[in-house]
């Protein structure tokens, strides 16, 4: 989905099953994660303005149920960690220090409900997450117990963690007969949302969007019109 895993690049392998009303999808793969030149001691035998590669461990699902009509109930989840090499790599960057391991969880719930005829249809997508810059870092003392973030998280929340939501709302509607169509959505991504698995996602934004397509004269013509707002 466009607030858990899109545009990214990654090496894995995918598991999927949906003969009927029951819909599951796994992920297992590697995700690239940034390195800054400098900061980090180029590969063996490699020139010294060389990037070492760095990559995360990600698992990624999806399971729900769906109809005849593509209505649908899914839950999802990500959760994404340094592996490995990386954590070889960043402890020979500074031996004196023991590097922190990246650690991203993301689970989200997304619905889908239409009409019988699919002439209206709304969809939305609510997800939460957690990024920390070392996962086992120190717990944080006198943590809030209030909030649902909070709870859903738990004990994995650390210093220097950032906890926070991203949620989209998308509905359409068939005018005249199903030759015009009347569009709109909203997406709202919080300050502290991350999701490892969407590239270049845009934080802290506040979306919407409202479009109307019309067919005129036996398709002959089309007229469009669109209405865009970014509130950041």
């Amino acid at each position: 989905t466009p607030l858990l895993l899109t545009g990214a690049t990654v090496n894995g392998g995918i598991l999927e099953y949906g003969p009927g009303p029951v819909y599951a999808a796994f992920t297992l793969a590697k995700i690239e994660r940034e390195a800054v030149l400098g900061q980090l001691p180029a590969p063996p035998g490699s020139p010294a303005d060389t990037i070492p590669h760095l990559f995360r461990n990600l698992l990624v699902f999806r399971l729900g149920t769906r109809t005849q009509t593509d209505d649908r109930l899914v839950v999802s989840g990500l959760y994404a960690v340094d592996d490995d090499q990386t954590r070889s790599i960043l402890r020979l960057s500074n031996p004196a220090i023991q590097p922190g391991i990246e650690e991203n969880i993301v689970l989200g719930l997304a619905a889908r409900v239409s009409r019988k005829n699919g002439d209206v249809s709304l969809e939305g997508e609510a997800n939460g997450s957690l990024f920390s810059t070392d996962r086992d870092g120190a717990e944080v003392v006198n943590r809030p117990s209030t909030g649902f973030l909070r709870r859903l998280f738990g004990s994995r929340i650390r210093e220097g963690s950032a906890v926070d939501w991203a949620g989209s709302l998308r509905s359409s509607a068939l005018l005249f007969g199903g030759k015009g169509k009347l569009s709109a959505d909203a997406r709202f991504v919080g300050p502290g949302y991350t999701s490892v698995g969407v590239k270049g996602l845009r934080q802290d934004v506040l979306q919407y969007n409202l479009s109307f397509d019309q067919s005129l004269a036996a398709d002959r013509i089309a007229f469009s019109a669109a209405r865009a707002m970014v509130i950041v």
